[in-house]
């Protein structure tokens, strides 16, 4: 399959600078915005709830495990719940006496997880909002969360260690240094058995969650490496730097398989859905890039990444610009 770019544009002039984006397994996509606002999309770009009520900028914004409600992190140290089909509000998580920077569901949807600038992560019931645990740390927290089958979770942030915990103690785990300036994202693969990390180091690191030790790193990056996620197979990691490009790896060597271009912009974050990769970039534009599955060397990605089909969203239609592509 020949790799396509979507542009959709998500706050209708597309100057609106995304600060964050996530994917569902059925494909919902959420948003957050420099502007305050989250979006909830379906598959195929149509906006599905409108999050309005932050005051100030939306560092985080996701979906529950079954779809029905949406959270949202906050630079006005809330965390916001909401009906993800009607953006109706749920609740106001308070408690943060800083920004929110990042808030996950767990696997069940029954508890949420949020990492901080007032240097705490803490474990909240979903359904009463009332806080289950705080989990202290030296200084800020970027970004939090829980392992596939609920148990543990990570986190990381300023002070440039990665942390798992045991969800049900709310112990310590491991400590995993490594990284030399801050951790600005992490992700775990599929079936638990490693994380990603990335950071301002200008690198991503895989990491074994069972022993805590380096699987690898990866280098070449230009800029500081803003997030990084495995595809479902954990045979591939998408990083993205805010100023750079979005690259892919071998999650395996840690080798570059090759670089998402898009023009004159660079991306804040890239997400994984299926056979594709979701780039939500600096003019407020999300890109979709379909990778082919069977490609795994350097060379034949590039080749196929240089066949882009660029697209914008009008109204509810995906509307072909021009076709640079034999298809």
């Amino acid at each position: 399959m020949d790799a396509i770019e979507r542009d959709r544009r998500v706050h209708g002039d597309g100057t609106d600078e995304l600060d964050g984006v996530t994917i569902a397994r059925d494909g919902t996509i959420a948003t957050a915005s420099v502007g305050g606002v989250g979006i909830v999309r379906d598959r195929e770009g149509r906006v599905q709830a409108t999050l309005r009520g932050h005051e100030g900028r939306v560092w985080w914004a996701e979906t529950s495990p079954d779809g029905t409600r949406a959270v949202t992190a906050g630079a006005d140290g809330t965390v916001r719940l909401w009906d993800a089909h009607t953006g109706a509000p749920v609740k106001t998580f308070t408690g943060h006496t800083d920004d929110v920077n990042c808030a996950r569901f767990s696997p069940d949807g029954r508890t949420i997880i949020t990492a901080s600038e007032d240097k705490t992560a803490r474990l909240w019931d979903a359904q009463t909002g009332l806080v289950l645990r705080t989990l202290e740390h030296p200084d800020i927290v970027k970004t939090a969360s829980f392992s596939p089958d609920g148990t543990q979770l990570a986190t990381a942030g300023f002070d440039h260690i990665v942390r798992i915990w045991d969800v049900p103690s709310g112990e310590l785990v491991r400590a995993m240094p490594g990284h030399t300036v801050d951790v600005s994202y992490l992700s775990f693969s599929r079936d638990g058995s490693r994380l990603v990390t990335s950071s301002e180091d200008r690198t991503a690191k895989i990491w074994n969650v069972e022993t805590g030790e380096l699987v690898t790193t990866l280098e070449g990056n230009k800029g500081w490496v803003t997030s990084a996620e495995f595809s479902a197979d954990g045979e591939l990691v998408v990083t993205a730097s805010a100023v750079d490009l979005a690259r892919l790896w071998d999650a395996r060597t840690g080798k570059l398989l090759g670089v998402l271009r898009a023009p004159n912009v660079a991306p804040d974050v890239a997400v994984f859905d299926g056979d594709k990769v979701l780039t939500a970039d600096q003019d407020g534009y999300l890109r979709t890039w379909y990778v082919p599955r069977d490609h795994r060397t350097s060379t034949e990605i590039d080749a196929a990444l240089a066949c882009l089909v660029p697209y914008r969203l009008e109204g509810e239609r995906l509307v072909s610009v021009e076709d640079g592509c034999t298809r």
